[in-house]
């Protein structure tokens, strides 16, 4: 007779989101990061050489930064230990670094995670350069802003910067066809809809992802149409920022629409 818990594991995995279920599994599986993890590109080198190095993986959101951390700690066989900038403080840091070097010293290396590494300050980033150096951790940071600005001099000397690329609508294309094999369910958006979802994310595949599962959720009897989505999605927000890259991105296409006498672009 099956008990109370019996089913706990699989009700969990079905309460995580869709995005969390849709991570990959494998080096084979990340999408549009291919310069990256080819076997002649940096990552496929070192996942050959079974030997990681300290990285900061940079790029905009919904690029897979953080799913690249969990397979190379896992591939290369270390311990992976998680702190987000955010929320973490010197007494943290400090016990995850005690805790490095008792594993070091039995042969066990640490892959430290750092979510969102810019939220650091100066101060607090040079607490990794220690652990870096003697080899207790193995540090693997993301950001979305530009290192150069945000990092240390001292950390990026120690560490490998690889730069992500926005997914373009061949990945995202992928990666839905990926999600409607996981659910074993075709995604209910006739053709028109389905490509303004994949326009819409902007290169973030985990805001794609977060859109079908409402689509699902939905559960309409009729595929939904463009005039449709707004009803189940809400209001579609364009990526943007006051004082950094998004901003002077923008700034610099429409100066260069400007001087390309290019009006609709400019518009």
């Amino acid at each position: 007779m099956s008990d109370l818990f019996s089913s706990a594991p699989d009700a969990g995995e079905a309460v995580k989101p869709l995005a969390e279920r849709m991570r990959p599994t494998s080096l084979a599986d990340v999408i549009g990061q291919e310069h990256l993890t080819a076997p002649a590109a940096p990552i496929g080198r070192m996942v050959a050489a079974g030997k990681l190095q300290s990285l900061v993986l940079w790029g905009p959101p919904g690029t897979g930064k953080t799913s690249l951390a969990r397979l190379l700690a896992n591939l290369v066989g270390l311990r992976f230990v998680a702190i987000s900038a955010v929320t973490t403080n010197a007494k943290e840091m400090k016990a995850v670094f005690a805790e490095a070097e008792m594993h070091a010293n039995t042969g066990k290396g640490t892959c430290l995670f750092v979510d969102e590494i810019h939220r650091l300050n100066k101060s607090q980033q040079d607490q990794f350069l220690g652990p870096m150096e003697a080899g207790h951790v193995t540090l693997v940071a993301c950001t979305t802003e530009h290192v150069a600005y945000e990092l240390n001099d001292a950390l990026l000397s120690r560490a490998k910067v690889l730069k992500l690329a926005a997914l373009g609508p061949e990945a995202l294309t992928t990666i839905m066809q990926r999600v409607e094999a996981r659910m074993d369910r075709t995604i209910p958006l006739d053709n028109e809809a389905r490509q303004a979802l994949i326009d819409g994310a902007n290169g973030d595949a985990r805001h794609m992802i977060n859109q079908i599962e409402a689509v699902y959720d939905a559960d309409p009897a009729e595929p939904l149409t463009i005039a449709d989505l707004p009803s189940v999605l809400g209001v579609g927000m364009w990526r943007s920022d006051r004082d950094r890259d998004y901003h002077y991105d923008r700034v610099s296409a429409f100066q260069k629409s400007i001087r390309g006498s290019d009006p609709d672009a400019a518009l």
